[in-house]
């Protein structure tokens, strides 16, 4: 059984090519590395790492998560390393070709056994002088001839984390918490609620309130109504597990009850870095699962080395997930609804997603409304409960509150870093 005297001997970059773009741009950065079968120790050095909760280390061993990011180019520190494509290569020749099956002269024909055997085995592209097929050293004087080319290839990865970078607090790995935010436009066409003139409401608040009644228009064209919103998206890349418990408790859900100003987010145009209550929707994530090579052990900064003494990779797993939120961007007049208090009109401002566009109505004499009608606009939308179909003031909105207390999430208070429900879904430990 042999052991390695030098497990990296050599490390040099040979090679950077650099291509800059104004949509984006890419560096290419070319290592040589001997001998050889190190070259999987740089590449997993190279595309990071993440551990946590034994998801990539022993099970029980690991109480908290951690990320290794992959490494940044020095001139452009926001370029980082995606991919990597390590080639063996021998500087004395132009090829070195590794011994798998015994070189035969008169013998009998390899057997399938046999090919299947050798294509078990490691192949060792450490030069023939350097070690035999079963990995011990044929010549300690002259090792690690055979090195491999390693072509490092960066990509920019824009972060809106505004956390402490540097000095008490710092935390720069959680910067690939919150990147690449996108908007993109959206709209939909509806008919819009109510006849002119037609009162069917059997809920005697809704005479006395004036409180919008929801009536198909029969798909008449003339009163189609169209509404715009931006789709929202946060992408987290790196990330040890997928947060279940928070996303399946906060879809469908908006901030009801205040404004959310993400937490260490800055958010590019976002007037005051805030969502105003009610105007965004936590629609869905996109949980994708990244396989890499991981050349550790439990301990993150030694190698995993077999018995006799090559370095070996395992696999190792990683989340990327997207978060696709709405933004309601509709800025106008609306009226709320107040219950026994009657409504109130609101704004200019921006119309909560429980509102929904009322064609108007005439509700009568009893509405106290000047000449008795609904004028046309965004009314609060709410629902009774099937407790009193007659006279119930007990009603719901269209949308839940992502602060409502009864929320498993909610009930022990957030957790430290999160100022909303929303920030949870971006904690690297949350549930």
């Amino acid at each position: 059984m042999a052991t390695d005297k030098s497990f990296i001997t050599l490390l040099e970059a040979v090679d950077k090519r650099t291509r800059i773009t104004s949509t984006g741009g890419e560096i290419v950065t070319t290592f040589y590395v001997e001998p050889a079968s190190a070259a999987p120790a740089v590449v997993s050095r190279l595309l990071g790492y993440v551990v946590g909760n034994g998801i990539n280390g022993a099970p029980g061993t690991t109480t908290s998560y951690d990320r290794h990011l992959p490494a940044a180019d020095y001139d452009y520190p926001f370029y980082y390393c995606v991919e990597a494509h390590p080639t063996p290569f021998d500087r004395r020749s132009v090829t070195s070709s590794p011994a798998m099956l015994l070189r035969q002269y008169g013998g009998q024909a390899a057997q399938p056994s046999d090919i299947d055997k050798a294509l078990s085995q490691p192949i060792i592209f450490d030069g023939p002088q350097s070690r035999a097929p079963d990995g011990t050293h044929t010549n300690d004087n002259s090792p690690n001839m055979c090195g491999a080319y390693v072509e490092a290839i960066y990509r920019p990865l824009l972060s809106i984390y505004n956390g402490p970078a540097s000095g008490t607090g710092a935390t720069p790995q959680n910067a690939f918490d919150y990147v690449d935010p996108q908007f993109h436009p959206c709209s939909r066409t509806f008919p819009a609620n109510g006849v002119p003139g037609e009162q069917n409401s059997f809920v005697l608040q809704d005479v006395l309130l004036r409180i919008p009644v929801a009536v198909p228009n029969g798909g008449n064209s003339a009163l189609l109504v169209t509404e715009t919103w931006q789709e929202f998206t946060i992408r987290r890349v790196m990330c040890p597990t997928v947060p279940w418990d928070t996303i399946r408790q906060l879809t469908s859900r908006i901030n009801g009850q205040k404004a959310w100003a993400p937490a260490n987010m800055t958010v590019p145009g976002l007037p005051n870095n805030t969502f105003p209550q009610g105007t965004l929707r936590f629609d869905s994530a996109e949980p994708i699962m990244r396989t890499v090579p991981k050349s550790f052990s439990d301990d993150p900064t030694k190698f995993l080395t077999a018995a006799d003494g090559l370095a070996y990779t395992q696999s190792m797993q990683w989340w990327d997930i997207i978060y696709t939120f709405s933004w309601r961007t509709t800025y106008a007049l609306w009226t709320s609804y107040g219950g026994i208090q009657g409504q109130t009109l609101n704004g200019p401002g921006y119309i909560p997603w429980n509102c929904d566009w009322y064609i108007g109505a005439d509700v009568g004499l009893l509405a106290g409304a000047i000449g008795g009608f609904l004028l046309p606009g965004w009314y609060e939308m709410t629902f009774e409960q099937p407790t009193n179909p007659i006279i119930s003031f007990n009603t719901r909105r269209k949308y839940l509150d992502a602060e409502d207390p009864a929320l498993p999430i909610n009930k022990a208070g957030l957790v430290a870093g999160a100022n909303h429900p929303f920030d949870q879904l971006f904690l690297i430990q949350a549930p």
